[in-house]
C-alpha cells in the first residue's frame, strides 16, 4: 500500500495519557486543526494540565500562583468538549482491542492514542535517601512539599548541578538559604554546555554565596530522628543539611508502552510524525525518542520546545495535515537575573568560538564541528567569516545549516548575498535594538509555553523598541494562529514589509492561514503574486504543497518541475522533490515519468523507506518488475518494521506472485497494524478468496465498505461480494 500521510476524518475518539506540555499542546492542536470528535485526557495528578519549568523558579519562590501554571482554565476544556479524567492512572493498553485500561477497572476505547507520560526523577542511589526532608523535584506536589522548608538560614544540599539543581540553588540563595551544590563531574552543566559556560555559571553561583563542589561523590546521608542531618561524601567530608534536593537526572516513563509491546529505544520510539511502532499510537514529550532530523540520528529531548513540537506533529498526523516544521532544538534556563539559552545540540563539536565578554555577563559560545556551526546562531558566525574575507567558508556554514535545519529566511538571504559577491559586515546592535532583543527572547520562550497573552505584551514592547525586528512579527503571528486568533495573525503577517528577509516566509505563513480558513483561491493568488516579484525557492515548494492539498495535481507537478530545473542549474538535487513529483505524476496517469522520478529519488536517498515502498508497490501493482519490487518492499520493511502500509505492500506483492499463504500472513499482520484502512482490508479479502476462504474474504470486503466514502470504490467492493476479485494470479480463480 502506498501511503503519503494518515487519512483524516476517521477518528471518533482520541485518548491522551498525561497532563504535561505535550498533551496540552496536542489537545489544543487537534481542536484548532478541526477535529470534532471526542477528546479524553487522562492524568494521574489531581490538577489541570500544567507547565513544569516555573516549578524550580518563580513558583518555588512564591511569585507564581498555582493557577498561572495551568495551560488553560477549566472552562476552556469544558467549552472545547475535552473530557478530563484526573487523579487516575492508566494501567494497560490493549492494542488489539484499541482500549486503555484505567485503575479501578474503567476502560476507554480509542481510534488514536497519544502517550505523553513524561518522566520521573532518577532515584538517589545512596543510603539515607528515604529520610525525611530528602526531596526530588518534578511535579507540583514536590514543590508543595519542599516550599515550607525553604526558610532563610536553613542548610540546603543539592545533589547534581544540571538545570534543576542550579535553578533551585539560585532560588534558594535568593530566599536566604545556605546552599551547597555537589556535582560528580568536574564542572557544572557538563552534559549540556561548554567548559567556558560552566566556568561562568560556577563563578556566578559562588558570587551569589553558594558553595559549588565539583568532582564530589555522595556516599550516604545521615539522619537524626528520621530527618536528614548531613550529607557525607566519599572522601569523608560531612556537610550539615536541613534539606537535601536530588537532581541527578530523569527516567522516561515507558513502562505502559513497553508492556503494550511498543518499540523502546531510549524512550518510546517514534517516527518524524510522533508515530510509534503501532500506527494508531503516538508518543510525545520526555517519554519519546524521535529522529533528530538536523543531526542524522535519533534521541530523546527533555525540553518544552520538544514537547510542543511533538504534540503538534502527532495532531497533524492524526488529522492528515502537512507535517509542521521541525525546528532546531532549543533549551533555556533561568538562574538569578541570567537566562541561559541554547539553540542546537553541541555533542560532537571539535571547536568552540566565544563572542562577547563573560566578565561583562554578555557573551555567546558557538560550537563547531569540522568548521561547521552545530549550535547557537549560524548567521552570526557566517557574518564573522564573511567580514574576515572567508566567503566560501561562510557560504558553506549557511548551506549546511539550511540542509540540516530546513528553511530559514534570514540564513537564505545571507547565502544569496554572499553568492552575489557581497561581503557581509558584523552586525552591531544599537542600544534600542539590543533592548528589543532582550525582550524578544523571553517572548519567544513564553510563546513556546503556549501562553498567548503575556508573550504579546513582550512582542509589542520589542517592536516598539525596534520596528524592524520582523522575526518578532513572524513568531507573534504563529502564536496568534495557534491560539485561534487567525484574524490578528493575518494582520500581523501582512505588516511585514517586502524589504524584510522574512517577507517571503511570511507570505507562505499567510497563504496557509488562508488555506486553513478555506480561502483557497485567495491563498493561491497571494503566493502567485509574491513569487512574481520574489522567486523564492522555499515559497515555490510551499506553492506546490498548497496545490497538492487542493488536488490540483497537474499544477503542483509543474511547480515542482520548475524547482527541480532551477536546482539542476545550481548543481543541487533534493530527493523529496522527485518523490513528490513522482507521486503526482502517477496520480495523473503519467507512469513512465513517475517511475523515472521515483528512481531518481531512490538514487539520491537509497535508504528512504517511503520511496522504496512507493516504487516497489507501484511495480508490483502493475505486474512489472515483480521480483525487484518485492526486494524493494522487503528493504522498506526492514527500515520500518511496524508500518502497516509497507507490510501490506509486501503481502500484496506475494499475492501478485501467487504465493497466497505467505501473502495472507503479511496481510493479516498489516490489518493488525492498520485495522481502519480500507485498502488493506480489501487486499486481505482478495487473498482469503484465493485460498478458498470465501466467508472470511466477504467479511473483509464488508469491513472495507464501512471504511470508504468514495461511491465508485464502494460499488467495486460490492461487486466482489457477488463475484470475487479479478483473477490476478492463477491461484486466485475461485468459483
Amino acid at each position: 500500500m502506498k501511503q503519503m500521510s494518515m487519512e483524516s476524518g476517521k477518528s471518533t475518539q482520541i485518548v491522551l495519557i498525561g497532563g504535561g506540555q505535550a498533551a496540552a499542546q496536542a489537545v489544543q492542536s487537534l481542536r484548532m486543526g478541526g477535529y470534532s470528535g471526542k477528546l479524553v485526557l487522562v492524568g494521574d495528578e489531581p490538577v489541570l494540565p500544567y507547565q513544569r519549568p516555573p516549578l524550580s523558579k518563580a513558583y518555588m519562590k512564591g511569585e507564581f500562583a498555582e493557577e498561572r501554571l495551568f495551560f488553560k482554565p477549566a472552562a476552556w476544556y469544558e467549552d472545547n468538549g475535552v473530557e478530563l479524567i484526573l487523579s487516575t492512572r492508566a494501567t494497560k493498553i490493549d492494542r488489539a482491542a484499541q482500549i486503555v485500561e484505567l485503575e479501578h477497572g474503567a476502560m476507554l476505547s480509542y481510534d488514536a492514542l497519544i502517550i505523553c507520560t513524561g518522566s520521573r526523577p532518577r532515584p538517589l542511589p545512596a543510603k539515607g535517601a528515604d529520610l525525611e526532608n530528602v526531596f526530588d523535584l518534578r511535579g507540583l506536589s514536590d514543590v508543595d512539599r519542599i516550599q515550607p522548608n525553604m526558610v532563610s538560614g536553613r542548610r540546603l544540599v543539592i545533589i547534581g548541578a544540571g538545570y534543576i539543581g542550579l535553578e533551585a540553588a539560585a532560588v534558594a540563595r535568593q530566599m536566604g538559604l545556605e546552599v551547597t551544590v555537589l556535582e560528580m563531574a568536574e564542572r557544572v552543566l557538563a552534559r549540556v554546555t561548554s567548559p567556558t559556560m560552566s566556568a561562568f555559571y560556577e563563578k556566578e553561583h559562588r558570587s551569589q554565596g553558594a558553595t559549588i563542589l565539583t568532582g564530589a561523590r555522595l556516599d550516604h546521608l545521615e539522619g537524626e530522628n528520621g530527618k536528614v542531618s548531613a550529607a557525607v561524601l566519599a572522601d569523608g567530608t560531612r556537610l550539615p543539611a536541613d534539606i537535601v534536593l536530588a537532581g541527578i537526572g530523569i527516567l522516561p516513563n515507558i513502562e505502559l508502552a513497553k508492556d503494550a509491546g511498543l518499540t523502546i529505544d531510549n524512550g518510546i520510539a517514534t517516527d518524524r510524525d510522533a508515530r510509534t511502532s503501532d500506527p494508531r499510537i503516538f508518543a510525545a514529550g520526555d517519554c519519546a525518542s524521535r529522529p533528530l532530523v538536523h543531526y542524522g540520528h535519533t534521541g530523546r529531548l527533555e525540553s518544552v520546545h520538544n514537547a510542543i513540537e511533538q504534540g503538534k506533529l502527532a495532531a497533524a498526523a492524526i488529522l492528515g495535515k502537512p507535517r509542521p516544521p521541525e525546528d532546531c532544538p532549543w533549551f533555556w534556563s533561568d538562574q538569578y537575573d541570567l537566562k541561559l539559552q541554547i539553540a542546537g545540540l553541541n555533542q560532537g563539536h571539535d571547536e568552540i568560538a566565544v563572542r562577547g565578554n563573560p566578565d561583562e555577563r554578555k557573551f555567546a559560545v558557538f560550537y563547531l564541528r569540522n568548521g561547521t556551526l552545530i549550535a547557537v546562531a549560524a548567521d552570526s558566525y557566517a557574518r564573522l567569516l564573511s567580514a574576515n574575507g572567508e566567503s566560501e567558508k561562510a557560504l558553506g556554514v549557511l548551506e549546511n545549516f539550511l540542509t540540516h535545519a530546513g528553511p530559514n529566511p534570514v540564513v537564505s538571504n545571507l547565502a544569496e548575498r554572499i553568492r552575489a559577491g557581497e561581503k557581509l559586515d558584523i552586525r552591531r546592535a544599537n542600544a534600542r535594538q539590543g533592548a528589543a532583543l532582550s525582550v524578544y527572547v523571553p517572548a519567544a520562550a513564553l510563546a513556546a509555553q503556549s501562553q498567548t497573552d503575556l508573550p504579546g505584551v513582550y512582542y509589542a514592547v520589542a517592536l516598539r523598541l525596534d520596528p524592524d525586528l520582523h522575526a518578532a512579527r513572524s513568531l507573534w503571528a504563529d502564536a496568534l494562529d495557534t491560539a485561534g486568533r487567525s484574524g490578528e495573525s493575518i494582520q500581523m503577517l501582512e505588516s511585514i514589509p517586502v524589504s524584510s528577509p522574512y517577507y517571503t516566509s511570511a507570505r507562505g505563513q499567510l497563504a496557509w492561514a488562508l488555506r486553513r480558513d478555506e480561502q483557497n483561491e485567495k491563498a493561491l493568488d497571494l503566493v502567485y503574486r509574491t513569487l512574481a516579484s520574489n522567486p523564492d525557492r522555499d515559497l515555490k515548494i510551499q506553492m506546490g504543497d498548497l496545490l497538492r492539498s487542493l488536488d490540483r495535481d497537474g499544477e503542483a507537478a509543474r511547480v515542482f518541475t520548475e524547482i527541480i530545473e532551477q536546482d539542476t542549474r545550481e548543481n543541487r538535487s533534493d530527493w523529496r522533490l522527485y518523490y513528490a513529483r513522482g507521486a503526482l505524476r502517477e496520480t495523473l496517469g503519467l507512469w513512465p515519468l513517475a517511475e523515472a522520478d521515483l528512481e531518481k529519488a531512490l538514487a539520491l536517498n537509497p535508504n528512504s523507506a517511503e520511496v522504496l515502498n512507493y516504487l516497489g508497490y507501484s511495480w508490483v501493482d502493475r505486474g512489472t518488475n515483480l521480483e525487484a519490487g518485492l526486494d524493494m518492499i522487503r528493504r522498506a520493511l526492514t527500515l520500518r518494521p511496524d508500518s502497516g502500509a509497507i507490510t501490506d505492500s509486501l503481502g500484496w506483492a506475494h499475492y501478485k506472485l501467487g504465493d497466497i499463504e505467505t501473502a495472507i500472513g503479511y496481510l493479516e499482520r498489516a490489518v493488525e497494524l492498520s485495522p481502519g484502512v480500507a485498502e488493506i482490508n480489501d487486499h486481505l479479502g482478495d487473498a482469503y478468496w484465493a485460498a478458498g476462504r470465501t466467508t472470511e474474504a466477504r467479511y473483509q470486503w464488508q469491513r472495507a465498505i464501512t471504511l470508504v466514502e468514495n461511491q465508485d470504490e464502494i460499488e467495486d467492493l460490492r461487486r466482489k461480494l457477488l463475484t470475487g476479485p479479478k483473477p490476478y494470479p492463477a491461484q486466485a480463480q475461485r468459483p
